[in-house]
């Protein structure tokens, strides 16, 4: 449910977890756990949980045994590879969620396949980041920032790829990027799908500011962990607030440049006054339609998923 990874210890009956409670001889955890892990049974209990493989008929994923799925995905793979060659597979890799050694089968996958279009959720997340620690400094820093007083960052050599022979997507515009990771460019990703360029994709395998009851997007259909936090909000300083006229629990239209959402406001002091704050992972107020792919940055493709100015207005 996440990517710690803290111990549980777990009660079995008749084949079916039953009972949970954090194993206090974990050194990670020490029998703590958070409102995910408590929760971890009605997850695992959930009609919503995917237990059986699911295949796309007449428009109704339908659910089949692994014999079928497996030969159905070998048959359209190999299809696709024979019609159009093995660029045309996109593979994208999201969060973990406690088990990012997903990604390496994955990549290893993509190598035997032969597509270089390998990519993740790091075009868009931490990449960039890691990238500029890299070439700076040699790797991905945790410094002391509560007890530095001056620091000085300075520079290192680009990491070179060898691979693959195609290039990815997002090669030409993000050239830097595609080396240091590895990996083609989600960003590029939607061109190669709808427009063809540089070449088609017609393929694709997926593996899967947060609140802490949810992991992204995830978990919000688990009632124990929706009544944490039941509605999308957005968090105002009171005195910004009161310049608009809007009052605790009050909804508002939040605009950018790109799109629109309405959700209800939270005032609290915690907040800068020029500076609102919106979670992601809300359908009915989703976040990223305040968002472009607009001016993303030259070197690493990141787009400004952060921050970005914004207009508030009282309905």
């Amino acid at each position: 449910m996440c990517d710690h990874g803290c111990g549980i210890k777990v009660v079995v009956a008749e084949g079916q977890p039953v009972s949970l409670k954090g194993a206090k001889e974990h050194p990670y955890n020490k029998g703590w756990l958070c409102a995910k892990g408590r929760a971890a049974l009605d997850f695992f209990h959930h009609p919503k949980r995917i237990a059986t493989p699911l295949i796309k008929k007449e428009g109704k994923f339908v659910p089949v045994d692994w014999n079928r799925s497996m030969d159905f995905a070998a048959e359209t793979l190999n299809r696709l590879k024979d019609q159009y060659g093995p660029a045309t597979l996109a593979i994208y890799h999201g969060e973990g969620v406690g088990h990012q050694e997903i990604k390496y089968y994955m990549k290893r996958f993509a190598n035997v396949y032969g597509t270089p279009n390998f990519m993740g959720v790091g075009s868009l997340c931490n990449a960039s980041r890691t990238i500029a620690e890299t070439l700076t400094i040699g790797g991905l820093s945790k410094p002391d920032i509560p007890n530095t007083r001056f620091l000085i960052i300075w520079g290192g050599n680009p990491l070179i790829s060898n691979e693959p022979s195609i290039p990815p997507i997002g090669s030409e515009k993000f050239p830097l990027f595609c080396q240091a990771r590895k990996e083609a460019h989600a960003l590029s990703l939607a061109e190669a799908i709808l427009d063809e360029r540089p070449y088609p994709i017609k393929a694709m395998i997926i593996a899967g500011g947060n609140l802490l009851c949810y992991t992204h997007w995830q978990f919000r259909y688990i009632s124990k962990l929706r009544k944490m936090s039941p509605e999308p909000i957005f968090e105002i300083h009171p005195n910004t607030a009161n310049q608009y006229g809007i009052l605790d629990g009050e909804m508002a239209e939040v605009r950018s440049p790109f799109g629109k959402i309405r959700l209800k406001a939270c005032l609290t002091r915690n907040m800068l006054p020029d500076t609102i704050h919106i979670s992601q992972g809300w359908e009915e107020a989703n976040a990223n339609e305040l968002t472009g792919t607009e001016n993303a940055d030259p070197v690493s493709g990141f787009p400004n998923l952060k921050s970005m100015q914004c207009n508030i207005q009282k309905l």
